[in-house]
This record gives C-alpha cells, sequence and structure tokens, in this order.
C-alpha cells in the first residue's frame, strides 16, 4: 500500500515547490528531543513503566508567494524500562497549502508515516509494531460572489495503511458544497448545502459505510451581534453492519450565535438527528495572552473512521506545546460496531515572554447504535513549556487517561514526562495564541 499512497501524495504535496524560488523563502532547522515518560499503568495492563526516548528531527519550511509547504523528517528511539526493550520508529511528516487558481481553487494536502501517529502511546509500541501510512488530500473550490453569497465545492480524501502491501486498511472519500449568504452582511441570511461520505475498511465490509445529506438554512442577524438560524434537511446512511438502522431520515437543527466582540463567539444550538436529539454548545474567547476553547457536540463514529486523537506527549514540532484536541481512539473490542458518540472538550492556553501553559481535557459517552454497549473514555492534561534560552525548551506534562467498558477492565492511568528540546539553529519560537486568526 505505501507504494500506492506515499508517491501520490508526495507529488500532490510537491506542487508548492513550483513556484519561482526567488519569491520563497526556505528554511532548515534542527532539533534535538530528549525525554523519559512514566505511567503507572499501560493499558489495560496492570503494569509500571517509564519510558526513555531520544529524537533527533530535521525540519524544511517553505514560505511562497502561492503555496505553505512543511516537511519533517526524525527518528524516535525507545527504552522501556520494565520491559527491557528498545523501539526505534522513523518518521515523515509533509504538509502542504496554498492556491492553484488565484481567487478559485485550493487544495490541501499532508503525508505521515511512523509508527507513532498523534494520539497514540509510545507504550503500545514494541519490536514488532509496524509502521503505518496516512495520506490525506482536500482540493476546494472557494468564491466570494460580490455581497450577494459565497460558493463553495471540496473534495477530500483521507488513506490509512498498516501493511506493506497492496491492500489500504481504511480509506474515506467525501464531497461536499454549498452556497450561502454570508452573516457578515447583516440582515436575512439563506443557505443550501449538501455532502456525500464514503468509508471502506479493508477486511469483512462490516464497517463500510455510505451517508449523504441536502440541506437548507434561514435566518437573521439581530443588531451586530447576534445571529438566529434554523436548518432542515434530509440525510441517507446506508451502514453495513445495521440493517434496522432507517436508510432515510429528515434532519433539523436550530442555532443561536452570540460575537459580542471578534475576539469572542458563542454558539448554542439544538439538534434532532436519526442517532439522537439534544443540545449543543460552542464556545471560543481570545485575549492577547490567552484563549480558551469549549465545545459539546454529538457524532457517529467507529475505529477506523475517527483517525484523529488526542496529541500525544511524544509531538515536539516547534518546540512548543501540541494542544490539537480531537476525538479519543476505540480499542478493538469495539471496531465492528458504530457507536453514538456524545463528546464535551475543553481547552486553556496561556502564553508568557518565555513560558507557556496548556489545560485541556476531552471527555467521551459512546453508546452503540443498535446495541447495548456502552464505553466511556477521557483524558486531561497539564502542560507546561520553559524556554530556557534561545535554543533549550524544558517541556513538563501530566495527563490523566480513564476508560469504564463493560468489556474489559477499566483503566485509570497517570502519565508523567519530563522534556529537553535543542534547537540547533535559533528557530523563531511559535506563540501557542494566533494573534491574527478569527474564532
Amino acid at each position: 500500500m505505501y507504494r500506492n499512497i506515499i508517491p501520490a501524495s508526495l507529488l500532490l504535496s510537491l506542487l508548492g515547490f513550483a513556484p519561482d524560488p526567488a519569491k520563497a523563502d526556505w528554511q532548515v532547522y534542527k532539533f534535538l528531543d530528549l525525554g523519559v515518560t512514566a505511567t503507572d499503568s499501560r493499558q489495560f495492563a496492570d503494569v509500571d513503566e517509564i519510558a526513555y526516548s531520544v529524537r533527533p528531527s530535521v525540519e524544511l519550511a517553505f514560505e511562497g508567494n502561492r503555496f505553505n509547504t512543511d516537511i519533517t523528517a526524525s527518528v524516535e528511539a525507545y527504552h522501556f524500562n520494565e520491559q527491557d526493550d528498545e523501539v526505534v520508529d522513523p518518521r515523515f511528516e509533509l504538509d502542504t497549502s496554498g492556491t492553484l487558481v488565484d481567487g478559485l481553487l485550493y487544495i490541501n494536502s499532508s503525508l505521515e508515516y511512523g509508527k507513532v501517529f498523534s494520539g497514540e502511546s509510545p507504550f503500545d509500541l514494541d519490536a514488532s509494531s509496524e509502521p503505518k501510512a496516512r495520506i490525506r488530500v482536500n482540493p476546494f473550490i472557494a468564491r466570494q460572489i460580490g455581497r450577494y453569497a459565497d460558493f463553495y465545492l471540496g473534495f477530500g480524501h483521507q488513506a490509512l495503511d498498516n501493511d506493506v502491501d497492496s491492500d489500504f486498511d481504511f480509506r474515506q472519500d467525501t464531497v461536499g458544497f454549498s452556497f450561502s449568504r454570508n452573516p457578515r452582511f447583516g440582515g436575512f441570511i439563506w443557505g443550501v448545502g449538501g455532502s456525500y461520505e464514503k468509508s471502506r475498511v479493508n477486511e469483512d465490509g462490516l464497517r463500510d459505510y455510505d451517508s449523504s445529506a441536502l440541506y437548507a438554512s434561514l435566518g437573521s442577524t439581530v443588531g451586530e451581534s447576534v445571529l438566529l438560524q434554523l436548518i432542515g434537511g434530509q440525510e441517507t446512511n446506508d451502514f453495513a453492519s445495521l440493517d434496522e438502522v432507517p436508510s432515510s431520515n429528515s434532519y433539523m437543527e436550530a442555532r443561536l450565535n452570540w460575537t459580542p466582540s471578534e475576539r469572542t463567539s458563542l454558539t448554542v444550538g439544538f439538534s434532532d438527528r436519526f442517532y439522537a436529539e439534544g443540545p449543543t454548545l460552542s464556545f471560543t474567547h481570545r485575549v492577547r495572552k490567552s484563549s480558551m476553547t469549549a465545545s459539546w457536540a454529538r457524532g457517529v463514529n467507529n475505529s477506523r473512521v475517527a483517525l484523529d486523537s488526542v496529541t500525544a506527549f511524544t509531538e515536539t514540532a516547534d518546540a512548543v506545546v501540541p494542544t490539537n484536541s480531537g476525538s479519543i481512539n476505540f480499542g478493538d473490542a469495539t471496531s465492528e460496531r458504530l457507536f453514538v458518540d456524545e463528546r464535551f472538550s475543553f481547552e486553556y492556553k496561556l502564553a508568557g515572554r518565555r513560558s507557556d501553559f496548556v489545560v485541556d481535557a476531552v471527555y467521551s459517552d459512546q453508546r452503540e447504535l443498535g446495541g447495548d454497549l456502552s464505553r466511556k473514555q477521557g483524558i486531561g492534561r497539564l502542560a507546561f513549556d520553559r524556554h530556557l534560552s534561545s535554543l533549550t525548551t524544558l517541556r513538563l506534562q501530566y495527563e490523566h487517561l480513564i476508560e469504564e467498558t463493560v468489556e474489559s477492565e477499566n483503566l485509570n492511568e497517570n502519565r508523567l514526562g519530563i522534556r529537553l528540546i535543542y534547537n540547533f539553529d535559533r528557530k523563531e519560537r511559535v506563540s501557542i495564541i494566533d494573534e491574527d486568526s478569527d474564532l
């Protein structure tokens, strides 16, 4: 599989190198990362463990007038104290985004290769662990039609492979479009859109599913800070393992968005879909040196579909605390089933002149769709970065993981780590607070 997806992803990603080199900015950075991580319980096993690691890495950053590309190559070597075992994990990551046609056609793409992806624990590795490859490609059309409407049409593809063979382990293709009036122009708001998703798992086909949706929305602004919106539509779902779930259903969602300033936004809503009904919540707030986000939402997940996870402690890109809280991986015990996933997430970031502090947490309450199984998972984290000098960063991190399920023993694990990151090239520090982003 690697020989199929890696050349294609490199071709798409390296499109960013097409612009005139004279108009681009190329930089090379080198890092050395030394770490120690301790856990009081390996997952599903009552065993204390300490992992020592060393990770040299090289980053090539490209900034052009049309494309930005970041390439990172690294090798992380672990030694597990209690197991008396060593694991070597070579990794390659490539991310690119840019403009193919000015004001019309854009593309994002990424490639990852390694034994540990974002959200996976080094404590799950052993000498026999195989590397994996994952590709994402997202070309899209985005066009603003004066003050009347915004148009979007996009295609997304992602594939995951665990073996060096001719078959994929997971593949997902999506298409989406929307045509709507932008709320920033005020007054009456309208929109139409739709999506189609096809997911395939290369085993018995029981975890495959297709889904599609068409919707329309109506709304209105109230003053300069409030937006009321009602969304309704029809969705069709074809779950190979769930014949009893109706294939076609109507759905409804009502939203109220309050934006008192450019730095604060609160959205509350109520949705009614085929798997559940109830409230939703999204909150963001940013000031000069800190930011806060919180959300409460529901969705349908499957272990092979929920590829993104909580960022792992081992991620050290740019020597800044990683803060991409996302989903929580499902275990093999429930991988053949679909779950309604009610998820709560919270994140707080504080950036100082020489220190960064992060508190984040994700809690997921999962109930089997069309069955009786349930699972509750959570992870909470405290992370602290201290920039000792222009070359050296010290990182301290604590994580607490919980899992409750009727199928296996419950998990209650504490992890504590310390890492020292040396930047050979005095790379400029990237703040965890994005001063230029709009929340």
